[in-house]
């Protein structure tokens, strides 16, 4: 787990993350000390019943970014039960974060299936020692209280948040087969009965290049329109599907 966490660090921008494992809590945490477990266990409980959500549903979320004004936080489902959040800075390359989460993948499910087998004590990343110099002040501390008001208000606004997104995302999957439905018909009335026959293999491709999405409408068009190959017909066609792409 070690390792896999090292890499996912190496990204400029990642604060840390941390892994949460049904029934066991988070498992493994490399973020700095004032995040606490027990916060960062009810985040993962509160993310874990979302993507349950999800599987009841018949739904197929599996990540959540949420954004806020001082951070990322980008989820990760790892598969029934477990999630990787990783928390991230706002101008953090989150396309690069998002690549490098699905190349470990696989070696995340197998960490977290022997996690479950042999369940071991929450492992936080070591840190190097700091050397203080004698002109260094110790930081003042803020009160208990204060600090567990803080915590609830963060973890009240991660969970609301993510919630929201997790939401919206499912409202677009629920809305995608009545425009992908659109999409086939405009094709239709614009290159006549074999666009049904192109859409369905084009619609094939395009799920395999990338899954299919509202958010990648845009790509379809492009090779729908490599298909119509007509200049005149494609500027027709992409005129009547434009209000779909974003």
């Amino acid at each position: 787990m070690d390792q896999l966490f090292i890499e996912l660090k190496m990204i400029p921008g990642i604060t840390g993350s941390f892994i949460y494992i049904d029934k066991s809590g988070v498992g493994y945490h490399d973020l700095p000390e004032k995040y606490r477990d027990k916060a960062l266990n009810k985040i993962g409980r509160s993310i874990d019943r979302i993507f349950t959500l999800n599987e009841t549903s018949n739904l197929d979320v599996n990540s959540v970014e949420a954004r806020f004004n001082e951070a990322i936080v980008f989820i990760r489902q790892v598969d029934h039960g477990s999630c990787l959040v990783t928390l991230c800075e706002p101008d953090t390359n989150m396309s690069l974060v998002k690549i490098t989460v699905d190349m470990l993948l696989l070696d995340l499910k197998s960490a977290v299936a022997s996690a479950r087998v042999s369940p071991a004590p929450l492992k936080k990343a070591e840190k190097p020692p700091i050397e203080k110099t004698v002109e260094e002040k110790a930081p003042e501390l803020e009160e208990p209280d204060q600090l567990i008001l803080q915590e609830d208000a963060a973890t009240e606004a991660i969970e609301t948040t993510v919630a929201e997104t997790a939401i919206e995302e499912a409202e677009e999957d629920n809305r995608l087969p009545g425009i992908l439905d659109y999409f086939k018909d405009t094709l239709t009335r614009t290159i006549g009965p074999i666009g049904k026959l192109i859409m369905a293999e084009v619609q094939e491709k395009w799920k395999e290049e990338g899954g299919a999405s509202q958010a990648r409408l845009e790509d379809l068009t492009k090779m729908l329109c490599e298909e119509i190959n007509n200049k005149k017909l494609e500027a027709g066609f992409r005129e009547k599907v434009s209000e779909y792409l974003k």
